[in-house]
């Protein structure tokens, strides 16, 4: 079946959250460590997508903030739905940073305790190579993104995000999906360790690590699985967060299934992933145990 892919108009506001390192328990040391206002800095951040896709934060959202090498955890005070907020600190993660502070301060989301920062404000993080379903939406803490404040005084975080995003819409008769396998066709690094330029006012330049990164993301579905639609037009959309790049030889995708079904599928014509921009597969039928491709 041909392949079509359109680009979603819309720009999306994503700032995500985590849930997994946020229990750090180390007490906050004498550090600069103002409360931050934060807000999505345009139509294209966002922490998830609610029904009407506005920007949004999610409670107990945080944040690695860095006003010298020291990566401190900050907590979102607000609540689910919320589309502007504060955020504390609550504990610093790493051993402070010496001498060097920064005239700007640097935020990153979701929170890791691995988020790290050089003396010349490039900031070093990892795209994960394990995602999950949410309902017409990437999940929580899928989506990167990074905020500079204008001066080392400014305490107003405007999120942007890092990646753009990748939407399959899967239908298919009575079919659960459990797991979905993304491969770039040409080995393009998709996940992994990556290396982020920001500067106030300037869009974010994320480089992949070629050394320590990997050509692929498995995406859960849990352990009930995800039930799709049974027609073209009830398709069950995917979304997947990547970061940009030209994937010059397309990608491929294997699906499986509750029963130990498999399906795998491919485009392997060039196709590029913007910043921001949603990119949406036409609906495809999923069918167990069959191979498709487009050539």
């Amino acid at each position: 079946m041909k392949r079509l892919f359109y680009i979603y108009t819309f720009l999306l506001l994503l700032a995500g959250c985590t849930k997994s390192e946020t229990d750090d328990s180390t007490p906050l040391r004498k550090l600069y460590s103002p409360k931050f206002y934060a807000a999505f800095g345009s139509s294209e951040t966002r922490s998830y997508l609610d029904e009407n896709m506005h920007q949004r934060w999610h409670k107990g959202d945080s944040v690695s903030v860095f006003t010298s090498l020291t990566n401190q955890f900050y907590k979102f005070e607000g609540e689910t739905g919320d589309n502007q907020g504060v955020f504390s600190a609550v504990s610093t993660g790493q051993e402070e940073g010496g001498t060097v502070n920064f005239n700007n301060n640097y935020a990153i989301y979701p929170y890791s305790y691995n988020h790290s920062i050089t003396p010349d404000g490039t900031i070093m993080l990892t795209l994960p190579t394990d995602q999950s379903y949410a309902e017409n939406s990437f999940a929580v803490g899928a989506n990167p993104m990074v905020a500079v404040t204008s001066s080392k005084d400014d305490t107003d975080l405007r999120f942007q995000n890092l990646c753009g995003f990748l939407r399959l819409r899967l239908y298919g008769d009575d079919v659960t999906i459990k797991r979905i396998t993304l491969y770039s066709n040409h080995g393009e690094r998709i996940a992994g360790k990556a290396f982020v330029v920001a500067e106030y006012g300037k869009e974010p330049q994320l480089t992949i690590d070629e050394y320590e990164s990997w050509g692929h993301i498995s995406y859960d579905c849990g352990e009930e699985g995800v039930k799709i639609g049974s027609t073209p037009e009830e398709a069950t959309d995917f979304w997947f967060v990547l970061p940009p790049m030209v994937l010059n030889g397309g990608f491929q995708f294997n699906i499986d299934d509750i029963n130990d079904g498999y399906a795998w599928d491919a485009l392997w014509s060039e196709f590029t992933i913007e910043r921001n921009v949603v990119k949406t597969m036409a609906p495809l039928k999923v069918a167990p145990n069959t191979i498709k491709t487009d050539q």
